[in-house]
C-alpha cells in the first residue's frame, strides 16, 4: 500500500505542529525548573519559523502563527490575551513578509532578517499603542533588545542555511 504524498505533508504537518504545541507548553515549566529563561529566546517566532523549515508549508506556518499564541495564553496565562493578539499579529506578519520578500530578493537570509524586523516594529507599534492607551499595563520592551538583535540573526541565518530555496507550498 503506498501513501500519497499530500498524506505524508498532512502526517508532516500534524506531527511537526504537535511537537511545537508540546515544546510551547513546556517552555514555561523547563523555564522554571533549569531557571534559565527560554521565554527571552522567543520560542513562538522560533515555533513558527520551525514550522515553516520542517512541512515547507505556509499555510501551516500560518496556522501555527494564529493557534499557538491562543495556546500559550490557554495553557500558561501567558501572555495576556491582548498581547497575545498582537503577538499573533506579529507573527503572521512575519511569515506574510518574508513569503512576498523572498519572491522578489535573490537568497534568503535579508528577507527572513527584514521580515523578522518589521514584524517586530509593528508588534512594538501595536504594544506601544495598547500601553499608552492603559489596555496593557506592562513596559514596552520586555526582553532586552540586544537578546532580540542575535535572535534575530540568528533565526534569519539559520532560515536561510534550512531553506536554501527549496519550493515552499
Amino acid at each position: 500500500m503506498t501513501v500519497s504524498t499530500d498524506a505524508k505533508n498532512i502526517a508532516k504537518c500534524i506531527i511537526t505542529d504537535l511537537l511545537l504545541f508540546l515544546f510551547i507548553y513546556l517552555v514555561p515549566s523547563l523555564s522554571h525548573l533549569t531557571g534559565i529563561p527560554f521565554y527571552l529566546l522567543e520560542p513562538l517566532r522560533v515555533s513558527v519559523m520551525l514550522s515553516y523549515i520542517v512541512t515547507r508549508s505556509k499555510g501551516n506556518a500560518y496556522i501555527v502563527a494564529l493557534t499557538l499564541p491562543l495556546f500559550s495564553f490557554a495553557t500558561a496565562s501567558h501572555p495576556v490575551f491582548l498581547k497575545c493578539l498582537i503577538m499573533m499579529t506579529e507573527l503572521v506578519l512575519n511569515i506574510f513578509i518574508l513569503d512576498k520578500l523572498a519572491s522578489k530578493m535573490k537568497g534568503i537570509f535579508l528577507p527572513a532578517f527584514i521580515s523578522i524586523v518589521a514584524s517586530k516594529c509593528i508588534y512594538y507599534l501595536l504594544k506601544y499603542l495598547l500601553v499608552k492607551s492603559s489596555l496593557l499595563s506592562m513596559s514596552l520592551v520586555s526582553t532586552p533588545l540586544w537578546i532580540q538583535a542575535v535572535m534575530t540573526l540568528v533565526l534569519a541565518a539559520v532560515f536561510a542555511l534550512s531553506i536554501r530555496r527549496k519550493p515552499v507550498s
